[in-house]
């Protein structure tokens, strides 16, 4: 039982009027009637859902093939374009200029 089926349990119990304690080993809690108990007009299983819902497939961890990691044609090498190089602090000016002149010119 997590801490936080406890404290659920401890709500609940107080809600209803029951006593709630924790045992001795400190792994269950004990809930009694009173004399102020009351009894809930519905049972706590009607709220429940079917945990057996198969609406999602079941998911697989794969395992890889461990001969296929460290093989060189499985490296995926783009080689770079004149695009993607770095431009000089001049070429990069000149773009700008280009780019605000034709922002500005409308």
């Amino acid at each position: 039982m997590t801490s936080y089926h406890r404290m659920l349990l401890h709500r609940v119990a107080a809600y209803f009027g029951m006593d709630h304690n924790v045992d001795q080993t400190g792994k269950a809690v004990i809930i009694n009637k009173t004399g102020n108990t009351r009894i809930p007009e519905q049972r706590f299983s009607e709220h429940i859902k079917d945990e057996k819902n198969t609406d999602f497939p079941q998911r697989f961890i794969l395992k890889r093939d461990d001969t296929s990691i460290d093989r060189d044609d499985n490296q995926i090498r783009i080689p770079l374009q004149d695009g993607r190089r770095s431009k000089s602090i001049e070429e990069r000016e000149e773009e700008y200029q280009r780019v605000r002149e034709r922002i500005f010119a409308r």
